[in-house]
């Protein structure tokens, strides 16, 4: 991982659940991992379809973004303004060690390798997510269901990122 992102005054001012205020003071978020760029400036939040606010903490590509719930702490990913966005984390601590859990284990084989490897990759990777945040990949739609999915189907092989 790169450096640290410490929020600024106005982001945590914003920020009601008090466990993720404190990760964002005392540790700040990655500025770089493989999965995830934050987003430096403060972003305006917005209400998703629920009724949750969240604010935009950062990328995974140039289309997708990561938010954090103001209220609850929880994580979560979707396009740029999403109304239903996809479940990532529980908690804005255990979001972070899993970008470090993911990076620790890049890459996960080669390219060459066969579908047995690739499959015990991804297994891999949900167990030890799963230490982190027990449910961050309990839903077959969440963020890191997906990742281990595309890890155990050869989306993440030496080189690939």
């Amino acid at each position: 991982m790169a450096g640290v992102v410490h929020s600024d005054h106005d982001r945590i001012a914003a920020i009601r659940n008090g466990r993720a205020k404190d990760v964002l003071i005392e540790q700040g978020l990655p500025q770089s991992t493989l999965l995830f760029t934050a987003v430096e400036e403060s972003a305006d939040g917005f209400m998703t379809g629920d009724g949750r606010e969240v604010i935009q903490i950062g990328y995974f590509d140039e289309d997708l973004c990561f938010y954090l719930d103001v209220d609850r702490g929880q994580v979560l990913f979707g396009l740029e303004g999403d109304e239903d966005p996809a479940f990532v984390n529980e908690a804005l601590d255990g979001f972070v060690s899993c970008l470090r859990e993911f990076d620790s284990k890049y890459p996960f084989y080669s390219a060459s390798d066969i579908g047995e490897v690739k499959q015990a990759a991804g297994r891999d990777l949900k167990a030890g997510l799963e230490v982190v945040d027990p449910v961050c990949a309990a839903s077959a739609d969440s963020f890191w269901s997906s990742i281990i999915h595309d890890v155990s189907i050869g989306d993440y092989h030496e080189g690939s990122l």
